[in-house]
């Protein structure tokens, strides 16, 4: 609570060189009035989340509000962004970049469930692999996956470019594919999902094998 709401406060407190305070003030510089108090509201939610996140009560989250906190992790930050153009932000735009950034925090997460619990971070991916639960993972992500196109499809952009933005996003989708289907395997395959077991969690993305599934991924319909 103590930071809440200042950023800036809190880099003079914990960056003695000042550049992250530098940066900033360049951008608060740089953005017309409106266009500024819409970037930092984005910025107080991320910087809200983060800071909050550090100081929780003891005992785990429950997932619902860890879906919340990686929803505004994610959300907002691809949002932060999104505000230092200089083009109007429609609500239907702004729905499809917080589904957006939501997805992509929920991919990292997957991907980073050894290392994240390691570190002791709570997020769902370690939430659902915690209780065995990686069937309940997967719908989890491939529900944020519908939500997502859904909410770029509504946007009120051309077809071409709201499609093109679409298979983007169906390449990242299909990596994490990728992970999730590794971690099916090695449930089934140990009977239990092995959480500290570095070489069989981590996923591998240089071998062939996952490269391949990775392209039939690609295949697969929108």
């Amino acid at each position: 609570m103590h930071w809440q709401d200042n950023p800036e406060a809190y880099g003079q407190a914990t960056d003695k060189r000042g550049l992250g305070l530098h940066l900033l003030h360049n951008i608060y510089r740089n953005l017309p009035e409106n266009e500024l108090l819409q970037f930092k509201a984005y910025m107080h939610r991320i910087f809200n989340v983060e800071t909050a996140s550090n100081q929780r009560q003891p005992g785990a989250p429950g997932l619902e509000d860890l879906k919340k906190l990686t929803a505004e992790k994610g959300g907002y930050s691809v949002l932060l962004f999104r505000s230092l153009l200089h083009h109007t932000l429609s609500k239907a735009e702004e729905n499809a970049l917080y589904q957006f950034g939501y997805l992509i925090q929920i991919c990292d997460d997957i991907f980073d469930l050894w290392h994240d619990r390691q570190a002791g971070i709570d997020t769902t991916a370690t939430f659902f692999a915690g209780q065995g639960e990686v069937d309940l993972m997967v719908k989890n992500f491939e529900q944020q996956v519908a939500f997502t196109y859904q909410a770029f499809r509504q946007t009120h952009y051309p077809v071409v470019q709201v499609e093109t933005a679409v298979h983007i996003i169906h390449y990242l989708i299909s990596i994490t594919r990728v992970c999730l289907h590794h971690y099916i395997d090695i449930k089934y395959s140990h009977g239990k999902m092995p959480l500290e077991n570095r070489t069989v969690i981590v996923v591998d993305m240089e071998k062939w094998s996952n490269r391949y599934l990775a392209a039939q991924n690609l295949l697969r319909p929108l």
